[in-house]
């Protein structure tokens, strides 16, 4: 039932269970020394129940302020974490991007490429045949 943390807080909390109810006893049995037994034995009692009582809710007071100041940092840290990945994956893909633009690029300059080439048959094969002149224009490309 107890973790390993718990006897962390167990022991202390023994400790002062027991230092508040001894002194309990003493207070009843070396001050109020004109009572009897029965009521010496109930006054006792009743110290011990409000020293467990004060004990226990100083320590679970204590336990739950650690818990959540744990808590607290705990999602600090997730969020940072969240954080970091999120930029990193923005990096990877703002990457890529740029590589499938490259990519793009250099298809689309391909396709370019490809329909002045298409273009240039299309006239020497077509009107410079047709008409039976000789064709002077460069290929694409040898412009210069």
């Amino acid at each position: 039932m107890f973790r390993e943390y718990d006897l962390r807080y167990l022991i202390p909390y023994v400790i002062l269970m027991l230092t508040l109810t001894g002194l309990d006893i003493w207070y009843e049995v070396a001050v109020r020394t004109g009572d009897s037994w029965t009521e010496t034995l109930l006054a006792i009692g009743n110290g011990a129940s409000s020293a467990v009582s004060t004990t226990f809710i100083t320590f679970a007071t204590v336990e739950a302020v650690i818990y959540m100041v744990l808590a607290m940092w705990r999602l600090k840290k997730l969020q940072k974490d969240s954080e970091e990945k999120q930029a990193e994956a923005r990096r990877e893909g703002r990457a890529e991007g740029r590589e499938e633009g490259v990519e793009e690029g250099i298809q689309k300059g391909r396709e370019a490429e490809r329909q002045r080439w298409q273009e240039w048959v299309r006239r020497v094969e077509g009107d410079v045949h047709a008409a039976g002149v000789s064709f002077k224009e460069p290929p694409p490309g040898d412009e210069e």
